[in-house]
């Protein structure tokens, strides 16, 4: 496994596409670059520190940034919660939390599964109605915690976007699940 982020499979990696995107902590253009919607918490290893102290905000960050303990994400209260639940070590969880990048989707509120006392990794989406069907029947479904399963698809069809369904896999027992955000 050579991935950029712990709990993001590499095929499932969304950089924003966007030739003149930069990362706005070490302001490098020649990296991948993610959503991340957050605040630097250590300016003064920022390429900018006097602007990074003036206007800590930041959306756009390379995986090294966002691996970094220099930005942590706006807001963990979603997140929180499910560490309160389903983690085993606290701390350890917020600070990966922190080292999520703004992948999935996540329209509702934020709703990663935690499995064997950590976050599971994102897997991806569904890409067609026949991928959609085999997620709901052989994953098992999360809305901030394991529940009993949400919308058909086999019988009300496809969500507005692929992307509202998030599959995850837990790294330690394999246990899959899935999300529905949808819109």
């Amino acid at each position: 496994m050579n991935r950029l982020f712990e709990h993001v499979a590499e095929k499932a990696e969304r950089v924003i596409d966007d030739p003149d995107a930069r990362c706005q902590y070490c302001e490098r253009a020649d990296v991948p670059v993610f959503g991340y919607p957050g605040v630097i918490v250590d300016p003064s290893r920022a390429a900018n520190p006097e602007l990074a102290t003036t206007d800590p905000e930041v959306f756009e960050l390379c995986a090294d940034c966002i691996n970094s303990s220099a930005v942590e994400r706006n807001d963990d209260f979603e997140a929180s919660r499910l560490i309160a639940h389903f983690a085993t070590d606290p701390k350890a969880a917020l600070a990966a939390y922190h080292r999520l990048p703004d992948i999935p989707l996540f329209l509702q509120r934020f709703d990663w599964p935690i499995c064997c006392g950590t976050w599971c990794v994102f897997t991806g989406s569904p890409t067609d109605h026949a991928a959609l069907v085999a997620v709901q029947s052989s994953l098992r479904y999360w809305q901030q915690g394991p529940a009993l399963r949400g919308r058909d698809f086999a019988s009300e069809g496809e969500p507005e976007l692929m992307t509202e369904i998030s599959c995850f896999r837990c790294d330690t027992c394999g246990e899959r699940y899935y999300t529905d955000q949808f819109t």
